[in-house]
């Protein structure tokens, strides 16, 4: 019998309105919703073709971000549900030892980056540097576990399982030699969107790419058959016209990397969701704790 639901939202007057209006949430059948949804889970479990499987968990915080990232469509919320577990089955090395300390130089680096602000629409912002990525030693699979662990992070707020999240990659400083280097994951790349468009409750609302060379485009045909319909359109290409990002983020709330007022993206790491880390220099790449 499924446990009764009591959910309790910090929604904002805004985000609960938007919620509304785009996700279809009605706070006067929302625990209706999340029960049947739990219900339709554990009819499922320990079903022969998900033997394998196991759920871990079915509480009300972590069923709704299920709920929100499919519009409240019960069937659909379903399926992704099922998909974020079997993900971590058939992608065993990201999810091997899924633990910020598993990453932690790589968190800490200034690859991945979250900015405190959010756009214009209220998504939160995690933005990319590519050339701090040092391929050697810190293999694909873990920049992916990296990548959803801070998105496992950012999804305990409410606001942002409404508002969604936008990625910012910066290209600048990338040879030649390093993006055929990274063009040569194919595999990883088309695993990583599995995740991110069909395994992981989150809204993927914009990504935006600057000062990218020419050959970029290398990289783009890679990933290009397995990005869905919704996500090319979402898909902005800057270059270094800078004022067409700003167009979606104040720039009085972007590192200096991406044209903005504050300080570079490595001093919002996102080993800052996890640790209390001190500024990244750009010298050494490592961190300093405080």
């Amino acid at each position: 019998m499924a446990t009764p639901c009591s959910f309790i939202s910090s929604l904002s007057e805004a985000a609960l309105k938007k919620a509304k209006i785009e996700l279809n949430e009605d706070p006067n059948t929302r625990d209706q919703v999340i029960l049947d949804l739990r219900k339709a889970i554990e009819e499922k479990e320990g079903s022969e073709e998900l033997e394998s499987v196991q759920f871990e968990r079915k509480d009300d915080a972590f069923l709704i971000r299920f709920l929100r990232a499919r519009k409240f469509n019960k069937e659909r919320s379903l399926e992704l549900y099922i998909n974020y577990y079997q993900c971590r089955i058939e992608f065993s090395e990201v999810f091997e030892d899924f633990t910020p300390q598993s990453v932690e130089m790589i968190l800490k680096s200034g690859i991945i980056n979250v900015l405190d602000d959010r756009t214009t629409d209220g998504t939160k912002v995690i933005c990319f540097d590519a050339v701090k990525w040092d391929m050697d030693s810190q293999p694909f699979p873990h920049i992916v576990r990296s990548l959803v662990l801070v998105l496992e992070k950012l999804l305990e707020d409410e606001e942002t399982q409404v508002h969604g999240v936008s990625l910012f990659e910066s290209f600048e400083g990338i040879d030649f030699a390093k993006m055929c280097k990274i063009a040569q994951h194919e595999a990883y790349y088309r695993g990583m969107l599995k995740i991110l468009q069909d395994g992981f409750p989150i809204r993927l609302k914009h990504m935006h790419v600057i000062k990218q060379p020419w050959y970029i485009s290398i990289v783009m045909m890679l990933i290009w058959p397995f990005l869905k319909e919704k996500l090319r359109q979402r898909i902005h290409m800057h270059g270094y016209e800078l004022s067409t990002l700003h167009e979606f983020m104040n720039p009085q709330n972007l590192p200096l990397d991406f044209g903005g007022s504050l300080p570079p993206m490595y001093n919002f790491n996102a080993g800052r969701l996890f640790w209390e880390v001190g500024v990244v220099t750009e010298n050494t790449n490592k961190s300093t704790e405080v």
